[in-house]
């Protein structure tokens, strides 16, 4: 297999993945709007830190 071979593999296991724990998490949070969704899948993947700041984010950025 060459190289750009494993690339477009593993690009399409990326994707599938990604999509499974998208559905996954609707699972497990039917009433969740699709913001809440992105929250979560971010704090899944990389932790309650920056699920946090992008909760202040958009915070602040509905208060301006």
């Amino acid at each position: 297999m060459t190289p750009e071979q494993r690339l477009a593999l593993w690009e399409e296991s990326q994707r599938q993945f990604s999509l499974m724990e998208d559905a996954a998490m609707r699972r497990l949070h039917p009433d969740f709007s699709d913001y809440q969704i992105l929250v979560e899948l971010v704090r899944a993947r990389y932790g309650d830190e920056l699920a946090s700041k992008i909760i202040d984010i958009s915070a602040n950025a509905s208060v301006d």
